[in-house]
């Protein structure tokens, strides 16, 4: 259903997908990246099949946290934001056109 799923530009995610797995959010996002969208766009349209996932420039990490009391260069994460910038191109149904 994805695995036919083009990714383009993600070559430039600067290490994104090692981030989210050290801190264990996802192993591999680029992997579930496409099934999660496809997740919320068939919410809308149930046909709908994601022909390419583009991303049009580096994201931009925002961290967010508290600095431990006795050691300072330690950092407790409570918020990790990371706005991706895509364009996808989609189609409806089975027949591609």
């Amino acid at each position: 259903m994805t695995a036919d799923t083009r990714m383009i530009g993600f070559e430039r995610d600067s290490e994104l997908g090692a981030l989210l797995a050290q801190f264990g959010a996802i192993q591999d996002y680029r992997a579930t990246l496409p099934e999660h969208l496809l997740g919320i766009l068939r919410q809308q349209q149930p046909s709908v099949i994601i022909e390419s996932a583009e991303l049009l420039g580096a994201p931009k990490c925002d961290l967010g946290g508290m600095q431990h009391p006795d050691r300072k260069t330690l950092v407790r994460v409570q918020t990790l934001r990371v706005p991706l910038d895509l364009r996808l191109t989609l189609r409806v149904g089975t027949q591609k056109s």
